[in-house]
């Protein structure tokens, strides 16, 4: 698409006009209307000097749309690039002044109490794979409790082992049953 020009039709659809941009439009008696919405009423024989087929036409308005849809898209994409940076610096800001707790502390403590039952399962399976997946789990949770505000330090580190741990101990104290 040639943006140094716009694309009109006649008012029948039936022919294709290609006006430089700025172009003063002689007035007469062919009714024609740009590919943008507007209308006017030109010289059909100064008119006929711009016209062009229907494909090229078609070819202009479909680069023209696909230009536009374009920059619509690269607005949309910084607009939401935008939000999402405004979001991530709202949560992880702290609510007050006076505290390091964030908005996305509730959401890590759900996650952490969503977790446990999970967790709990798995270190006390005595499959390596199972308490190491569970470690994993931990490990995330304690980072994303940490960022939120909420001090863990490591204490959640080792726990899954803890619990295999404890639970191979018991295993020993256990008398065998018939």
């Amino acid at each position: 698409m040639n943006p140094d020009f716009d694309l009109w039709r006649s008012a029948d659809l039936a022919r294709w006009f290609l006006f430089a941009v700025g172009d003063e439009l002689p007035i007469g008696d062919l009714a024609i209307t740009a590919f943008d919405g507007r209308t006017a009423c030109v010289d059909a024989r100064w008119a006929s000097l711009h016209e062009v087929g229907e494909g090229e036409g078609r070819e202009w308005a479909r680069e023209a749309l696909g230009e536009a849809l374009a920059t619509v898209r690269a607005r949309v994409e910084h607009r939401i690039a935008v939000v999402r940076a405004e979001t991530m610096a709202a949560r992880a800001a702290p609510l007050t002044p006076e505290t390091e707790i964030t908005a996305e502390a509730v959401p890590a403590l759900f996650w952490l109490l969503k977790s446990l039952p999970g967790v709990l399962r798995d270190g006390l399976s005595g499959d390596p794979r199972r308490v190491g997946d569970a470690e994993a789990r931990l490990g995330e949770i304690q980072t994303r409790l940490n960022r939120s505000g909420i001090a863990v330090g490591n204490r959640l580190a080792g726990f899954a082992e803890r619990l295999d741990g404890l639970r191979s101990e018991v295993g020993r104290q256990r008398p065998d049953r018939p």
